[in-house]
This record gives C-alpha cells, sequence and structure tokens, in this order.
C-alpha cells in the first residue's frame, strides 16, 4: 500500500467514524429481540397526546480495504433504538401500542437493509471519488424513513388502525427477509385501500 493511499485510507475512517459515540446505549435491533416498556428510558412529553415515542436511527460503519491501488469501502447499517430520548406514559401502556412501537423499529431496520442492497452499487469504486453520492445517499435514506414513518402512523392511526397494523406489520416483516431497493420497497408500502 502506497503513503498516500493508507494517509487516505486513515482519514477515511476516522471521518466516517465521527459522531458514532462507543457506549452510546443504543439496542440494535435484532431478529429475536423485541422492545420492552423498560426500554423507553425519556421523561414523557405532556404537551403531546401520543403513549409513546420511540426514536430510532441508522448508524453507519465503513470497513475500508485497498485493491489494485484503489481504497474500496464496504458499508454497514445497523438500526438502532435510543431508549435515552424514547417514552411512554406509563398509565397508557398495552400490549397494542408496543407492537406498534416495535414497528417503527423495524421500520429503520427495512431502510438499514435497503440502505446496504444501494451501497452495494458502490462496493468495487474507489471511495475518494464517491463521497459525495454516499453522503446523498444516507440524506435520502434520512428523508425516507422519516416519511415512512409519517405514512405509518397516518395509516395506522398511531396503532389504532388494526387492519393497517396488520398491513404493516407484514410489509416491514416482509422487508427483513427479503431486502430491495428503496424504488421497490416504496411501490410495496401499504396503502389505505
Amino acid at each position: 500500500m502506497t503513503r498516500p493511499v493508507f494517509i487516505f485510507l486513515l482519514f477515511l475512517i476516522c471521518s466516517m467514524q465521527q459522531g458514532v459515540a462507543q457506549n452510546t446505549g443504543w439496542i440494535y435491533w435484532q431478529q429475536d429481540s423485541l422492545l420492552k416498556w423498560s426500554d423507553f428510558k425519556a421523561k414523557p412529553d405532556s404537551t403531546i397526546n401520543y403513549t409513546a415515542l420511540s426514536t430510532t436511527g441508522i448508524d453507519m460503519k465503513p470497513r475500508a480495504s485497498v485493491k489494485n491501488n484503489k481504497v474500496l469501502v464496504k458499508y454497514e447499517l445497523r438500526a438502532y433504538f435510543n431508549p435515552k430520548y424514547s417514552w411512554s406514559k406509563k398509565e397508557r401502556e398495552t400490549p397494542k401500542i408496543l407492537h406498534h412501537e416495535q414497528i417503527h423499529f423495524d421500520i429503520a431496520e427495512c431502510i438499514a437493509r435497503i440502505g446496504m442492497i444501494e451501497l452495494d452499487k458502490y462496493a468495487e469504486t474507489d471511495a475518494r471519488k464517491i463521497k459525495t453520492e454516499i453522503d446523498a445517499l444516507m440524506k435520502t435514506l434520512g428523508t425516507k424513513v422519516g416519511e415512512m414513518h409519517k405514512r405509518y402512523d397516518d395509516q395506522t392511526v398511531h396503532g389504532s388502525n388494526d387492519r393497517m397494523q396488520q398491513k404493516w406489520a407484514e410489509y416491514t416483516a416482509d422487508l427483513i427477509k427479503n431486502p430491495t431497493t428503496l424504488e421497490e420497497a416504496w411501490k410495496k408500502m401499504p396503502t389505505t385501500n
């Protein structure tokens, strides 16, 4: 590995990990691990009529290598739940509402898996040439996860529409098992019809 490539690789890894704190207290999404009411640690917002609020996000970790004097980066995206900013109103907690909040976490995982597919398109591209594209993709994923959460809440009326709640549970379970592109995932999204 030449010195300029090594220095760039070191810079790339350090800059991409910026803002990813160790020991965050985040709960990373796992197939067989469901949220519990005890995971909601923040003080409830009394000005909001909701029973609970889930704060989720997507963590990006790069793994870099050098091939033919090109810096290649493979990205791992992981959905997380942030207990520190998630809350519930204890007197209104029910299994039904907890399931609704779990689907919010599942939506974050769906977007993380979709993002991995989108990022794989850059797997053999020199990382020095794609920073703008990666930044744009991450911004798009952030926007889409917000839109998906809103659509989910609107269609399920925050978990009170059982038929739509079931549709979204099936949709997210399928996307987790069979991740696809962002465009395809959007086409398959539940509708109220």
